[in-house]
């Protein structure tokens, strides 16, 4: 019986986690560059509070107390995962992004959705060079690229006028 109790209430605190951390992640919608703030600040801030509360409670309800330590490993992955998620939310919500090959090189097209901008750049082992660079809209699913030196546009998949205006090379979205 004592058993069906501890497991009622460490689902209780886990629960409590999961809703307080998405909440958290929801209101705060984090980025790429505040995944420092995560290992530096969060998770240990999150394992500290549900240690000190379960060492407090040590005394006074040792059970509770087990639980609250317990908790505290269990509540800090909740924190990565439900963090690294929002991130990659976020990341989603403001870019999109395609790869492509061609001449035996690797290309990254990042659109930026707020500002309407675009960057074409060329991967050589991890290393991005900006290739193309301007200003992108949208118009019945297709979208269409304008630089400085280049015009091109993405049709269902596809983009059209790279190197060349006829050209047309397949994209995987990332």
């Amino acid at each position: 019986m004592i058993y069906i109790k501890s497991i009622y209430w460490l689902i209780v605190l886990t629960s409590a986690d999961v809703i307080s951390i998405w909440l958290f992640v929801l209101l705060f919608d984090p980025d790429k560059s505040s995944a420092l703030l995560l290992v530096l600040f969060l998770i240990p801030v999150t394992f500290l509070f549900n240690l000190v509360v379960g060492g407090v409670l040590l005394y006074k309800k040792k059970r509770i107390g087990l639980l609250f330590i317990i908790n505290s490993l269990i509540a800090s992955v909740l924190m990565w995962y439900i963090y690294i998620d929002g991130m990659e939310r976020n990341d989603k919500k403001r870019f999109d992004r395609w790869e492509f090959n061609t001449n035996n090189k690797i290309y990254e097209i990042e659109i930026v959705k707020e500002k309407n901008e675009f960057y074409i750049k060329e991967d050589d082992r991890g290393f991005y060079s900006i290739i193309y660079s301007g200003k992108c809209y949208s118009d019945n699913n297709n979208i269409f690229l304008k630089a400085d030196s280049a015009e091109m546009r993405i049709v269902e998949g596809k983009l059209i006028g790279f190197g060349n205006y006829k050209d047309t090379i397949e994209l995987f979205k990332r």
